[in-house]
This record gives structure tokens, C-alpha cells and sequence, in this order.
């Protein structure tokens, strides 16, 4: 599915949220898209999609933060609703001067996965950037390196063909494998979401191996302890995924086919998380 900066309605946009889940699961229904976005019943979605109804104020961040859309497209979106509901000129005038200040600062290329499927494998986003671009009759072997056989590597690949994450090509060369998006970005509000957990889990313990192999070579490890107040969590947050985003505009004016990971971690020092490994020292 499209970004939301890549829609005029909002209305356009949130009926695409639907089908694209529509696609995937064909159980989904209107009710349950009303439960998920916090609205209040199937007719009240298919009255909105119609433009039929408008979204209350109180409800235009409800819907956005349920998407989990990241602090910019959320913006985006919400900017994007008061102007297609806007009625007075100089109304519609200020929210598509917003708009046009916003659209400049949409990430170029950044597929968001956020299915339990692609976060199962702490792995398979190499796997992903991996195959991007190989033909199709041999992108079975290019798991081979992270593990995979080739079997499973194509099962992996007909279900991101479902997933609409990768698609097919005709290139001069044959068919080939290419990302929908050249990025990869995962999003997932909910803090207790097991798949985004498992992954991360698998994340920190791929960084770890990385270490032990690869210090003083082609890995590269920061590490930085500071103070801040509480409150201003929120802001450093922001500032990391600011950075993600420039480097992912960064890569893409460059041409390569070396994949690299970056992991995060912001965390508050804490005794219980000292203390196993001050008693393994002793």
C-alpha cells in the first residue's frame, strides 16, 4: 500500500487501509476496521468513505494514531482531513499551504511493514533487500548466506507476493524480484505486540554476533550514556527516527548492493539490569 503523503483524500486513503487489509485476510469486514480505527460502527465507516459524513475533530487523531502512522505522517494525515472537509476558502487556503510545507518531508522510499509474517524472522529484512532486483528463477538462492534453503526462501517469496511487499518485473534481462519500496521501515505503536518483540529479541542478538565478529572490521559499534529529564523522552525518540529517515534518503542517492543494519536501543540505566552482570563478574 501507497504512503499517505501519495493521496489527495483522505477518504481515498482510509478505504486503501481497508482493502489493502481486505486483500490479505478476506474476513475482514467493516466492522472490524471500525473497532480498529475507534470508530463508533461499520455504517459510520462506509459513511465517512462515501463522504457522507465527515471525521469529528476528536475523531481525526483517534483514526491516525490506531494506523500508527509515525509523528510525520500523522501530521500529514490530520492536515490532510481539514482540508478535504475545509468549507470556507481561507480555510482550504492555510490547510493546503500546511500541506505543501508537510509533502517535502515525506521519506522517499520506505516500505512500513508492520504484519506478524514479516516480523517472525529477526532475518529477513536482509533477506528482502537481498532479493531485490534478482531474477526470478534464481532469487531462491539468495538466502542461502542468511540460512535459508532455497525452498524456504521461495515460500518467503510467494508470501510477500501476497503481501504486495515485493512484485514482479519484465527487464531486459528477464523477470526479476523488486521491492515496492527500496527501504525498509517497521512501525508498530503497540508496545506488546509478541511479533515486534520477538523481533527485536532477535535483533539485539544478531548486534551481539556482530560484535564478536566483526569489531574493528566491517561493523561499526556507538555506545553513549547521558542524562535527561523524564519529560523529554519523546524528543530523543523523535531525534532517532529523524536520523533513520536521513539515512535512508542518504542511501537512496547512492547505488549499492551491500545491506546493512542499524539497530537502536534508548533505555534507562537501572540496578535490576547491572546487577546479573556484576554478579557473573564475580
Amino acid at each position: 500500500m501507497r504512503l499517505v503523503y501519495d493521496y489527495k483524500s483522505y477518504r481515498l486513503f482510509l478505504k486503501d487501509c481497508y482493502l489493502s487489509q481486505k486483500n490479505r485476510h478476506p474476513a475482514f469486514s467493516y466492522s472490524v476496521f471500525a473497532k480498529q480505527i475507534g470508530l463508533t460502527s461499520p455504517a459510520h465507516v462506509q459513511l465517512i468513505l462515501s463522504g457522507k459524513r465527515n471525521l469529528t475533530a476528536h475523531a481525526i487523531h483517534r483514526v491516525a494514531e490506531a494506523l500508527s502512522l509515525p509523528k510525520a505522517e500523522l501530521d500529514y494525515f490530520e492536515t490532510l482531513v481539514h482540508l478535504n472537509q475545509a468549507e470556507a476558502a481561507n480555510e482550504k487556503k492555510f490547510y493546503a499551504e500546511r500541506l505543501a510545507q508537510l509533502s517535502p518531508n515525506k521519506p522517499g522510499s520506505s516500505a512500513r511493514l508492520k504484519t506478524s509474517f514479516l516480523l517472525s524472522n529477526g532475518l529477513l529484512p536482509a533477506l528482502l533487500l537481498s532479493i531485490d532486483g534478482k531474477d526470478q528463477g534464481l532469487a531462491a538462492q539468495a538466502g542461502v548466506n542468511l540460512g535459508y534453503t532455497p525452498d524456504e526462501t521461495r515460500k518467503i517469496i510467494q508470501q510477500l507476493l501476497k503481501e504486495d511487499v515485493i512484485c514482479l518485473k519484465d527487464e531486459q534481462t528477464g523477470t526479476v524480484i523488486r521491492l515496492s519500496q527500496r527501504h525498509l521501515i517497521l512501525h508498530d505503536k503497540k508496545a506488546r505486540s509478541q511479533a515486534q518483540k520477538n523481533f527485536l529479541a532477535k535483533q539485539l542478538r544478531l548486534s551481539s554476533t556482530a560484535f564478536e565478529t566483526m569489531y574493528e572490521l566491517e561493523g561499526k559499534f556507538f555506545a553513549h550514556t547521558f542524562t535527561i529529564h523524564p519529560e523529554t523522552l519523546s524528543l530523543y525518540v523523535d531525534q532517532i527516527k529523524a536520523l533513520i529517515e536521513k539515512m535512508t534518503h542518504l542511501s537512496d542517492e547512492q547505488v549499492g548492493d551491500q545491506v546493512m543494519q542499524l539497530n537502536v536501543q534508548l533505555f534507562p540505566y537501572a540496578k535490576s539490569l547491572i546487577q546479573p552482570h556484576l554478579s557473573n563478574e564475580r
